[in-house]
């Protein structure tokens, strides 16, 4: 797909950006602590952050690039962190409400008089574009849901705003 057919006030469209702890080259072993997202076209956000349900000894491990946040157990609980499970499905429920469109009334063929149908709602494929996605957040977000026994949305379509800028 090219940004070219792409507008930023399609209904379609959501900026996503995670956080986690962990290792890239192994996605199985990295743990989302926040996670982020706007509805392009009304400008509605969610954010939660995420308990990543590691011990606290398991956390120190984590290596911290400079200027990154140190994510402590302290600090999840003052953020009220919420299990990823819990998160997710609030996520999903977000790009849910947010992906179903009303559909423009439809004009009757020449021969009839013109009448318009109530407007119905359709529930659109979300486009998820983030920076880097297909080697980050992807990879990561679905070992988080395999983890907990979820299943990712297959309907959900990814662009990586990487590849295009």
């Amino acid at each position: 797909m090219s940004l070219e057919f792409l507008s930023v006030i399609d209904p379609r469209v959501f900026c996503v950006d995670m956080e986690w702890l962990g290792d890239l080259s192994r996605p199985s072993a990295t743990y989302v602590y926040s996670i982020a997202a706007i509805h392009c076209a009304s400008g509605e956000n969610f954010c939660k952050v995420i308990d990543p349900g590691v011990s606290a000894k398991k956390m120190k491990s984590f290596r911290v690039y400079g200027n990154c946040r140190k994510v402590t157990k302290s600090w999840l609980k003052r953020q009220n962190a919420v299990a990823f499970s819990a998160a997710f499905r609030e996520l999903c429920a977000f790009v849910q409400d947010h992906s179903c469109v009303a559909v423009a009334p439809y004009v009757a063929s020449a021969g009839a008089a013109k009448q318009s149908a109530p407007a119905n709602k359709q529930m659109l494929p979300p486009i998820i574009v983030a920076h880097g996605c297909q080697r980050a957040d992807k990879p990561v977000l679905v070992s988080a849901i395999r983890r907990t026994g979820g299943s990712f949305p297959p309907h959900w379509r990814w662009f990586d705003s990487l590849h295009f800028f």
